[in-house]
């Protein structure tokens, strides 16, 4: 086996911060005093799917996103005017973001993660373009190097990621999402953003590479329609620090009519920004007056910014321009859009503020899930709650006092299920709401130890090729009953791969005990991905079996193990595969 690693936006020039309506006080990152804050917030792939098994990490703590993509730290030590996170995944870039702390409360946070699968590929000795939905990067002949300085000359592996100002889920993928730049005279910059594009170089074996000394690549970035009109005719160049989170000017980038264009000499994000934007926040609430996430933020048609679990919203308009601003909201069941009032913005001036009056919802939210969670000893207990409708998340709420108030958009006669949880402990139920608008479940102990992270943990051992570790990272778990026995089916997605795939474990019960394998209603079958690359499995022969140790409803966490003799790849490698799991049943 081998390893392989206009008119429109005249008016309008967002650039996404989903924090507070604060106004443009950050500083640099170590020049802050700390706050105590719990963070609570998701993660995501380029395509919005939740990602689980994410580390996030904020100051000295750190937590892994569940199935959901959810994580949740509590009582965190950051910065008070500008707190760091970094999630780290196999399979994608770093990512790192900020956001305002709430002393003492809660903080949101929502970011999505970029692939690291190679996208391009060219010969080191003659160069060569690279393009990517309309952008490019130009090497020289003969331009790369290895970190200790020697020069390559072999196939350079590249990873390229184009984000225009009109991607969908923008304000979610923007390195460090404020846009905060120091200047080359080390002024902190309002950044109004006309498109950036990240690379990473490698060699064939996975090993970073730079370009030499002296040596730059020429970026050519396509500007958007809607911001042809107002696109300066040269505008400064920035890559992103993942240290401080900020921007540093570096360059200059030309404008030709359609495209800006400009030399760098090493890759990380490059960003072409103007600077002196206008801070615009604002809020949103749903129909009881409470704060309404997930709400888009427009200005004369044109996206903007999102709405955190507070409500907040906060971006960056171009200055010297009037605006119509409005909130739009999407129904998660029914898929029908709501839009709010329009607000008319005057002309601002440069690196100046404006706060836009509360959008106001009145069919959104009106249905309200709410309780208390204890812990075991009948106190109440901080915790997260998620309410989950057909395996889909449709709301979730943090509480530091027990209490919990959760809203969401009308669920119809569909059951929820409510999952509340604190570390290892959790508590789960199933209800509906009948014909009220509220549903109290009253006190929910967080005494149960099922763990809400779905996951199987494998070690295929082989003569041949020694002990290869293995993990299907679970997105979906069902039982069926098939013949007579019971088709546990995991469904989970390859990290490096970006693929998806299913491991079924059959039993001849659903029930707790050890299920010796015949090849029948006792056994284990499908796929697993090592490298990026998909292997079947089977079993081979006698003498493995399976134990369920927790055997769930829908709702709860199935958990067991598994061990025996097995066939991997086409080319039926024998060896043992064990493993533990720990899997969320949706259904």
């Amino acid at each position: 086996m081998k390893n392989y690693l206009s008119c429109l936006i005249y008016a309008f020039l967002f650039t996404i911060s989903a924090c507070t309506k604060d106004g443009n006080n950050e500083t640099l990152p170590g020049n802050s005093s700390t706050v105590k804050t719990t963070i609570i917030g998701r993660v995501f792939d380029e395509n919005g799917n939740a990602l689980s098994n994410a580390n996030v990490i904020i100051g000295s703590k750190s937590a892994t996103t569940n199935i959901w993509g959810i994580y949740v730290i509590e009582d965190a030590m950051v910065a008070k005017d500008r707190g760091l996170i970094t999630v780290t995944k196999t399979g994608f870039w770093n990512q790192v973001r900020t956001f305002k702390p709430k002393t003492n409360g809660s903080s949101t946070a929502d970011l999505c993660l970029f692939t690291s699968t190679t996208t391009h590929t060219l010969n080191a000795t003659t160069g060569g373009t690279v393009t990517s939905n309309g952008s490019s990067i130009q090497f020289p002949v003969d331009a790369f190097e290895k970190t200790d300085g020697s020069s390559y000359s072999g196939t350079v592996s590249l990873t390229v990621h184009h984000l225009p100002r009109n991607a969908a889920l923008f304000s979610l993928k923007v390195p460090g999402t404020d846009f905060k730049g120091i200047s080359l005279t080390n002024s902190i910059e309002n950044l109004i953003s006309y498109g950036m594009i990240g690379a990473k170089l490698f060699d064939g074996s996975g090993n970073e590479l730079r370009l030499k000394n002296g040596v730059t690549a020429t970026l050519s970035l396509p500007v958007i329609p809607e911001q042809l009109t107002s696109a300066p005719s040269s505008i400064p160049l920035w890559h992103f620090n993942e240290v401080t989170a900020m921007w540093e000017e570096e360059g200059t980038a030309i404008f030709n009519g359609s495209n800006y264009t400009g030399e760098v000499s090493h890759f990380s994000w490059w960003n072409c920004d103007a600077p002196g934007g206008v801070i615009v926040s604002g809020r949103v609430l749903d129909c009881n007056l409470n704060p309404l996430a997930d709400a888009y933020i427009l200005a004369n048609g044109f996206y903007g910014a999102t709405s955190d679990l507070n409500g907040d919203w906060n971006g960056l308009i171009a200055p010297l321009v009037a605006s119509n601003i409005n909130a739009q909201y999407t129904d998660a069941n029914s898929g029908q859009i709501y839009t709010s009032g329009i607000h008319a913005m005057p002309a601002q001036p440069l690196s100046g503020s404006y706060i836009v009056p509360d959008f106001q919802f009145n069919n959104i939210n009106c249905y309200t899930v709410s309780g208390t969670l204890n812990d075991c000893s009948g106190q109440p207990s901080s915790g997260t709650v998620l309410l989950i409708k057909n395996n889909s998340l449709i709301g979730y709420q943090f509480t530091t006092s027990g209490n919990f108030n959760v809203k969401i958009e009308n669920p119809g006669n569909a059951s929820i299920q409510i999952l509340a949880y604190k570390g290892i402990y959790s508590n789960t139920l199933t209800s509906n709401f009948g014909t009220g608008f509220n549903l109290n479940v009253g006190i929910l102990p967080l005494c149960d130890t099922t763990n809400i992270n779905s996951n199987v943990i494998m070690n295929f051992i082989s003569p041949l090729l020694g002990n290869i570790p293995l993990s299907l990272e679970v997105s979906s778990c069902v039982v069926n009953m098939v013949s007579g026995s019971y088709d546990i089916n995991i469904a989970y997605t390859d990290s490096a791969s970006g693929n998806s795939s299913v491991f079924l474990i059959r039993t001849p019960l659903y029930a707790n005990g050890n299920f010796p394998w015949n090849g029948s209603t006792s056994t284990i079958s499908g796929n697993v991905y090592y490298g990026g690359l998909l292997y079947t499995v089977q079993q081979d022969g006698s003498g493995g079996s399976t134990t369920l140790n927790q055997t769930p409803a829908v709702g709860g966490n199935i958990v067991g193990t598994f061990s025996g003799p097995v066939l991997l790849g086409g080319a039926g490698i024998p060896g043992t595969l064990s493993a533990s799991f720990d899997v969320y049943r949706n259904n």
